[in-house]
């Protein structure tokens, strides 16, 4: 059999070159792993990476959620699956939510960025609003001056902000 390979390989030896092949991937995939051990991992100045809870700290059951300010399923699940979520089970202290940014492109980057540059109490709400108007930001051509004046809203100043979308620690840790 060909398996749209330039030559013929059998069953028997295809899985034997297979093999092969795993190994030396499996060593550099170990090596690198290895090598992204050693180095240091940027974090950001005070606080910024710390985790953002939503309800109780004690909540029993925990919710690692990875999202993209982006992402329009993301969006959907802020907008019509959470509410109900946090009424049945984070307001009353059974589920804890905890976001963790998965920026899919520098849009949502950026966006993560400045929910991150906020007073943690102002986190999440932040993070709704921004998926509750995501069409009126993430896909227009210049999505920067958008999320600046949602950030403002929220009492950040615009040199904050722009400061703030500067900041390469943050940028690198996200």
């Amino acid at each position: 059999m060909s398996y749209g390979l330039p030559f013929s390989y059998t069953p028997k030896t295809l899985i034997r070159a297979g093999n092969v092949e795993m190994t030396m991937v499996s060593r550099i995939v170990g090596a690198l792993s290895l090598l992204l051990l050693a180095a240091p991992l940027a974090h950001a100045d005070d606080g910024l990476m710390a985790d953002r809870v939503l309800g109780q700290a004690s909540a029993p059951v925990t919710v690692d959620e990875y999202v993209s300010l982006t992402c329009s399923h993301c969006a959907q699940f802020y907008n019509t699956t959470l509410p109900d979520l946090e009424k049945k089970y984070v307001e009353t202290g059974k589920v804890k939510f905890i976001l963790h940014d998965f920026p899919l492109d520098n849009i949502a980057l950026k966006a993560s960025m400045l929910a991150r540059c906020l007073p943690t109490e102002q986190y999440y709400p932040f993070v709704k609003m921004l998926y509750t108007n995501q069409a009126a930001w993430a896909f227009v051509k210049d999505p920067v001056p958008a999320l600046i004046q949602y950030a403002k809203m929220t009492g950040m100043t615009d040199e904050k902000a722009q400061a703030c979308l500067k900041d390469e620690k943050l940028m690198n840790a996200i």
